[in-house]
């Protein structure tokens, strides 16, 4: 079967770029599988992908035609409330209404919300059409919540990151749509244990908003004075990088915190580490926590939604403390820092919990839910004409659609 992987961005360095390319190489043992990236930005992608998985850009950014104009321009088709609205414009609409338009089998999953409206509106239903959700639902914005009501009862399945998001999918959808969960996966085969012999704590993420680096630092800062040998690495890159590093320098940390940008190395720099941070406002299931649990790293985190809660059991594998409370964070902090027993008793029993959590493992899942979807075709239930007239009406949303034929609707 064809299975096509479409993300906004397949060459950067954040999470879910790392997360399709580990579930690409893990089913392209039994697939014949494509990631499509909107948007190609370099010659290639920063995680390497496995033999036989191919790619494809649809709207390269270096082209320096007349098309050049069109993506300066606002999308007219992506969903203004999705938080990567930027990124597409309507030389990207026009790229992927054709793409999506040309697809005739085997299956394709979108992995952002403006993308996963993009299949449910224009693939045609002769292909299996997936919508993985990689943040939460709550995370995301009322108008976009209700395109995502409105349109994802078209799509054959929506497959969330951890149960306490597929109830509220459930909620919203109804039980005419099949939800799923299934986890992000890690490549144990590349990673590498960490020795717990290294005074250091890391956290790897784009330096944006919402993974609260900044209260990260403040509970570091609370922590420092006492554990001078001790330092923090920021590995990621992005917009907030000067204010970062402002708030290092206010507070005088610059002897114990880095910020050390972008790493293409993220499996290696885990193991150089002790402890794991996660300072997020808000996840989905986060994948350098999974990267960091399966290095064997003692893992200290906010209890955000979603996805710290799913993968720690407080105390065993790692420690939770109440979502912005950086006094909490702080102690939390300490405490392993000063206990080599814990750390590496944490660190051990997040490597044991990761393995559950194999690339290898989760692509039978995929497996599993395709064939599930395939003799739910072959065996339509009694009911299924509600599904083929919901499927055939128009619904407008309030953004400026793009007529489709009815024969793909």
């Amino acid at each position: 079967m064809k299975v096509r992987l479409l993300i906004a961005n397949a060459y950067g360095g954040a999470g879910t770029a790392r997360t399709v390319i580990n579930q690409a190489n893990a089913l392209v043992d039994s697939h014949e599988v494509e990631v499509v990236s909107v948007l190609r930005r370099r010659g290639r992608t920063r995680f390497p992908l496995a033999p036989g998985v191919r790619l494809r850009g649809l709207v390269d950014v270096e082209d320096h035609s007349g098309a050049r104009v069109l993506r300066r321009l606002p999308s007219l088709l992506a969903h203004p409330q999705d938080r990567r609205y930027r990124l597409f414009s309507p030389a990207t609409d026009v790229a992927l209404w054709r793409y999506l338009h040309s697809l005739q089998d085997g299956v394709v999953m979108g992995t952002r919300p403006a993308l996963n409206l993009a299949i449910a509106r224009w693939a045609p239903p002769s292909v299996i059409r997936i919508a993985q959700e990689h943040m939460h639902l709550d995370a995301h914005r009322p108008r976009l919540r209700a395109a995502v009501a409105t349109y994802f009862p078209r799509l054959d399945a929506v497959a969330t990151l951890t149960a306490q998001d597929a109830t509220s999918y459930r909620a919203l959808l109804g039980s005419s749509t099949r939800v799923v969960t299934v986890p992000n996966g890690v490549a144990l085969a590349t990673t590498h244990v960490s020795s717990q012999d290294n005074t250091a704590v890391v956290a790897v993420g784009r330096l944006v908003e919402q993974k609260g680096y900044d209260r990260l630092i403040n509970a570091f800062h609370a922590v420092a004075a006492t554990h001078p040998q001790w330092s923090l690495t920021i590995f990621g890159r992005g917009p907030l990088r000067q204010s970062l590093q402002d708030q290092i320098d206010r507070l005088g940390l610059g002897d114990q915190v880095r910020l050390a940008g972008f790493s293409a190395r993220v499996a290696e720099e885990l193991a150089a580490a002790s402890v794991f941070a996660l300072s997020s406002r808000r996840e989905g299931l986060p994948m350098a926590m999974l990267e960091a649990m399966g290095s064997g790293l003692a893992v200290v985190s906010f209890d955000c939604p979603t996805g710290p809660r799913d993968l720690i059991d407080h105390g065993t594998d790692g420690l939770l403390v109440a979502d912005g409370d950086e006094q909490a964070l702080a102690a939390a902090l300490a405490r392993v820092l000063d206990d080599e027993s814990l750390r590496r008793s944490l660190g051990a029993n997040a490597r044991r919990k990761a393995l559950g959590y194999g690339t290898e493992m989760l692509a039978q899942r995929w497996d599993d839910l395709f064939q599930e979807i395939g003799s739910a075709r072959e065996h339509p239930a009694q009911d299924d004409g509600v599904h083929a007239r919901f499927r055939s009406r128009h619904l407008p949303l309030s953004w400026v659609p793009l007529p489709s034929p009815g024969s793909r609707s």
